[in-house]
């Protein structure tokens, strides 16, 4: 549970960077530093430096929540800090953290996939510190991406002994973390609006995949990620917001690398925020305004 609780925080560390560097709210730059994580650990992978990275990303959250203090300190801003990082979502995505650990707490995998693969490339990615191309990994299916990999591998080292409960809680945590930042408009006025809504987002997974949370396949998070691209990118704050274009640019890489079929859903979100990008002739690409709020204003 410890273990869990750390990961927790790394994620919080990097949202709370973003909260100060774009001046957004919590639940905005939880994804992103998600994506981060795995980022980060496969770049360091391609250097067959895996482990190493792990002790990067730990440095860096610490380094990066002492500086956002330090920077939001320096410029009097702390409380207005605060006001962004504390909302509703963020006590709603510790409510959902703790729900994940006490459900996946001593799981078992089950499933052949599991056996196969998905848990499997995790014990032995811990192994070997390297991805499963490396021959003493004696993977079945060596040519998927690691995405969710990575981030099960980083849980796994944090914790320092191979867990399966782990892989599942990790899992779950990256993926309710896809659902943040449509929340932005929540307040703490309609409480009861907030439970229905973190009901929501524990039940509307289930209608499409049954096995949701008991089940390790990659498929479930690959639609979760593609119906996340769109909904950044033409619903929630569009593209010509900062966060929202580096979030949609980010979530392009990890569709290519949560599945080799992921490609073709990212050239989709590739065409779409080009479009946007060309439709707006890029002038506002570092705007705070979003297409929603000036079709708003016009109208």
């Amino acid at each position: 549970m410890l273990t869990f609780a750390v990961l927790f925080f790394i994620v919080l560390s990097g949202s709370l960077f973003f909260s100060s560097l774009f001046n957004s709210r919590f639940e905005e730059g939880v994804p992103l530093s998600v994506f981060s994580i795995i980022a980060v650990l496969y770049l360091f992978g391609l250097a067959h430096l895996l482990k190493a990275g792990v002790y990067f990303v730990c440095a860096g959250a610490v380094a990066l929540t002492a500086f956002t203090i330090f920077r939001e300190w320096q410029r009097k801003q702390i409380k207005a800090l605060i006001g962004r990082f504390f909302t509703p979502a963020f006590f709603m995505f510790a409510v959902l953290a703790a729900a994940i650990a006490i459900v996946s707490y001593r799981r078992l995998i089950t499933g052949w996939d599991e056996y196969s693969h998905w848990a499997y490339i995790v014990k032995a990615m811990v192994r070997v510190n390297d991805f499963e191309t490396n021959p003493l990994a004696h993977a079945l299916y060596f040519d998927y991406p690691p995405a969710m990999p990575l981030f099960q591998y980083f849980t796994i080292v944090l914790h320092g002994s191979f867990e399966e409960w782990l892989l599942y809680a990790a899992y779950l945590l990256a993926a309710s973390s896809l659902f943040l930042p449509f929340l932005k408009h929540l307040t703490f006025k309609s409480m009861l609006l907030n439970v229905l809504v973190c009901g929501f987002i524990v039940f509307i997974p289930t209608l499409f995949f049954m096995d949701y949370y008991v089940n390790l396949q990659i498929d479930k998070l690959l639609g979760l990620m593609f119906g996340f691209s769109m909904a950044v990118l033409f619903l929630n704050t569009g593209t010509r917001n900062p966060l929202s274009r580096l979030t949609v640019l980010m979530s392009i890489f990890m569709l290519v690398l949560l599945k080799p079929s992921g490609s073709i859903f990212a050239v989709f979100v590739l065409i779409g925020f080009l479009f946007d990008v060309l439709r707006t002739g890029g002038s506002d690409m570092l705007s705070g305004e979003s297409p929603v709020v000036l079709r708003r204003e016009k109208a």
